[in-house]
């Protein structure tokens, strides 16, 4: 069983710079142990103080994003059929900065 490998994940935190922006983006890559892109991977943020949750799937490039996520602590996690689950914690989105 092969590893959904999302440490090439990209966490890659999109925030606006601007003052006012209370909403941010999450953004990267999920692919296997080789490299090779996963598509249709369910790719999933939770905020851990809150619980809310949001679901995208990775398009065929293995790419996902997931936009107008609240300011917080999160915790992603990218599963499909074939390999095993994959968690990243600690993922904080606060405005004016890029983790």
């Amino acid at each position: 069983m092969k590893v959904v490998s999302v440490a090439a994940l990209l966490i890659a935190a999109a925030l606006s710079l601007a003052a006012q922006e209370n909403r941010a983006t999450i953004s990267g890559s999920v692919t296997d142990g080789a490299g090779a892109a996963i598509a249709k991977a369910k790719v999933t943020a939770t905020e851990t103080r809150t619980g809310v949750q949001t679901t995208v799937n990775s398009e065929s490039s293995g790419a996902y994003t997931i936009p107008f996520l609240a300011l917080g602590e999160y915790q992603i996690a990218a599963e499909a059929p074939g390999f095993k689950k994959f968690i990243q914690a600690g993922i904080t989105l606060s405005a004016g900065r890029t983790p």
